[in-house]
């Protein structure tokens, strides 16, 4: 089958969205088993509409109109039409409070599209707010690429040093825990930091900043530190913490969103409301606990990379086209 990722790609750093397209598409370019033909921009012949979010490039919204027109096919110009899969997070409201643009762009790609891939069972919760009741869609949780996202030369915290935490977000909205990652950083026997966009209303403390990088550079970061800090409130399927743990990191996490499916397992939870009382007991209990988390994050290592989330989307690739047939 022949699949059009309707997104453009860039190679540099831009969030998560662009990060797993591109982990997707080089497995699919790489491994002929998938049966996964992936086409370019100019490739009119193919099989199915791959279509990410809100977006169709970075900062570039996508058109309904113009998914609709794909899917629906021309006669008069000699285009059949096409099946329109859509990879979709969580509506935004839930984390910003309010329903937004995008909220009703996706909203309403979602009602065009013949199959839904939600990232994580709160994706589809938030939709369903937003009035969706479909049935055509799967529930796949996002990989990354483990030929980065190694955990080769890792090892384990030395108690008798102090804690190594990392923090990472593209994103510098408020909402994504800031307040929480600068308190963590003054708990005693912690060194703090942080790689992303950091957002500019809030005092660092004792965190080091550091801007956006490669992916590369990124794996590096996360191997050179011993556990992985996300206070991101209502995040729907943070691919950073499939990042941290496929480098071998016990991870923190807050219990909103996703991100208690993705990690649940692998971390300790965050207080609702994190304050430094509630933090350092969160301290405590990865300290107590780090040595089993690590042992589960080495068990696991496999299930957060991008073979066992691209086997699922072909299987929804297959399951679509045979329906059509």
């Amino acid at each position: 089958m022949k699949v059009r990722i309707h997104y453009q790609i860039t190679e540099g750093p831009w969030g998560g969205g662009n990060s797993f397209l591109k982990a997707f598409r080089n497995l699919m370019q790489d491994d002929p088993s998938y049966g996964v033909q992936i086409a370019d921009a100019s490739d009119n012949d193919y099989d199915i509409l791959f279509v990410n979010g809100g977006h169709s490039a970075p900062g570039t919204y996508v058109n309904p109109k113009e998914i609709k027109r794909i899917q629906k096919g021309s006669r008069l110009f000699g285009r059949p039409p096409r099946k329109v899969i859509y990879r979709l997070d969580g509506a935004r409201f839930r984390y910003n409070r309010t329903r937004s643009k995008m909220d009703d762009l996706q909203y309403n790609v979602l009602r065009i599209a013949d199959y839904t891939i939600f990232q994580s069972d709160d994706c589809v919760d938030s939709f369903r707010a937003m009035g969706y009741d479909g049935d055509q869609y799967a529930v796949i949780h996002n990989g990354v690429d483990q030929g980065i996202f190694h955990r080769d030369g890792r090892h384990p915290w030395n108690p008798d040093k102090p804690l190594r935490v990392f923090s990472s977000n593209w994103s510098a909205s408020k909402h994504k825990g800031y307040d929480a990652i600068a308190l963590f950083s003054r708990l005693p026997g912690v060194q703090s930091s942080f790689v992303g966009n950091w957002n500019q209303e809030t005092d660092p403390g004792h965190v080091s900043i550091q801007g956006p990088v490669t992916q590369s550079e990124l794996a590096d970061i996360y191997r050179q530190h011993d556990v992985f800090l996300h206070a991101a409130e209502y995040d729907p399927c943070p691919n950073v913490l499939l990042e941290a743990m496929s480098t071998g990191m016990p991870v923190f996490y807050h219990d909103t969103g996703g991100s208690p499916d993705i990690a649940g397992s692998y971390g300790i939870r965050l207080p609702d409301k994190p304050d430094a009382d509630g933090l350092a007991t969160s301290l405590d209990q990865m300290k107590a606990q780090y040595r089993t988390l690590y042992d589960r994050v080495e068990r696991d290592h496999e299930n957060f990379g991008i073979r066992r989330a691209a086997a699922a989307y072909v299987d929804v690739f297959r399951k679509v086209l045979a329906d059509g047939d």
